[in-house]
């Protein structure tokens, strides 16, 4: 080897030396998690086919407070970091699948894979706006439309007059009930 050869190989050496003293990186598979400490258990296999596992790992590298939190799915790939290499400090940088995401702040929000839910879900669902605009208008079309039968009176003997709405109601609109900040 040249002089520029063995300095490469002497810094590349170095610089290898210090990652590891900073911290490793490894794959795994998160197998639970705990969303009321926004934690998980990761899996990995070890070198014996075997598989070593930690408890309690923090779904994010950073421990600041943050207003979302992206949950895993459990059996998805992670990666796991660990700090100064010590693994008994590890934490998820990165996972393949995930199952929801928590966004908290003045209002809160849910999002699983087949449901969104706002403030708990207080509220109920959102309105099928045009199902409850066609049900509405049947409504209207059979309340203007309707007639009253009167029975035991004979034709030519009298009459019998039933009171007539006093006007006709009014198609629903669904503009007038819709809030299209939220749709489906």
């Amino acid at each position: 080897m040249d002089n520029y050869t063995d300095y490469a190989v002497a810094q590349l050496s170095t610089l290898l030396r210090q990652f590891s003293m900073q911290g490793s990186i490894i794959q795994g598979t998160i197998t639970a998690v705990n969303k009321d400490d926004n934690t998980c258990t990761v899996s990995v296999e070890d070198a014996e086919g075997g598989s070593l596992e930690w408890e309690g790992v923090p779904l994010r590298v950073l421990s600041v407070e943050s207003n979302y939190m992206i949950y895993p799915k459990p059996g998805t790939d992670c990666s796991v970091c660990f700090y100064g290499g010590n693994t008994r400090s590890p934490a998820v940088l990165d996972f393949q699948d995930a199952e929801s995401i928590k966004i908290t702040g003045q209002t809160n929000i849910d999002i699983l894979s087949d449901q969104i839910t706002l403030n708990n879900g207080d509220l109920g669902g959102i309105i099928k706006i045009n199902t409850l605009t066609d049900k509405l208008n049947a409504l209207v079309d059979a309340f203007n439309n309707h007639t009253h039968n009167v029975t035991g009176v004979q034709p030519g003997t009298g009459s019998v007059v039933a009171p007539a709405p006093t006007g006709k109601a009014a198609e629903f609109v669904a503009a007038d009930y819709e809030d299209t900040k939220i749709t489906h």
